[in-house]
């Protein structure tokens, strides 16, 4: 498989495999293209390393990393496992307590708020134009946002 074109950076204190080879999508999922489809590499590890996933079926991390292709830390589940994890990991926990946040609730009122356009804003709060946008349009922080 096209699995070898997968590299990795094995994080010694959590046992993670972090893709270094391939773009993360807007949800942070690296991704890889086989047979012309854009899929999550996660996706295509653990159908390599534990068999195919049934229709509907949701590939779920036991470490919460996106980014962990572990085989390891994959396993099968259904899309109401993968929002129970998510509020039972408290990953619901959202904004300025995530973990790679650069952002601030009050610089997100800030950014939501502004008529600087999004390069500006992004170099003045250190972050990509992307997060700018994502902020804008309610896509990230939107239970925030969408009280202002």
């Amino acid at each position: 498989g096209s699995i070898e074109r997968l590299r990795y950076e094995v994080d010694d204190a959590t046992g993670c495999f972090i893709c270094t080879s391939h773009y993360r999508n807007r949800d942070g999922y690296p991704c890889i293209c086989i047979n012309r489809q854009t899929i999550a590499a996660m996706r295509h590890v653990y159908a390599i390393a534990k068999g195919d996933i049934p229709e509907g079926g949701v590939v779920r991390h036991t470490c919460d990393n996106r980014a962990c292709i572990n085989p390891s830390h994959l396993m099968l589940g259904g899309h109401s496992d993968n929002v129970r994890d998510r509020v039972t990991r408290g990953r619901s926990a959202t904004g300025a307590k995530h973990g790679r946040s650069k952002l601030t609730e009050s610089d997100v009122v800030e950014i939501y708020k502004s008529n600087e356009n999004d390069i500006a804003l992004a170099k003045r709060f250190s972050v990509d134009k992307k997060a700018i946008y994502l902020v804008k349009h309610g896509k990230n922080w939107g239970w925030l946002t969408s009280k202002l």
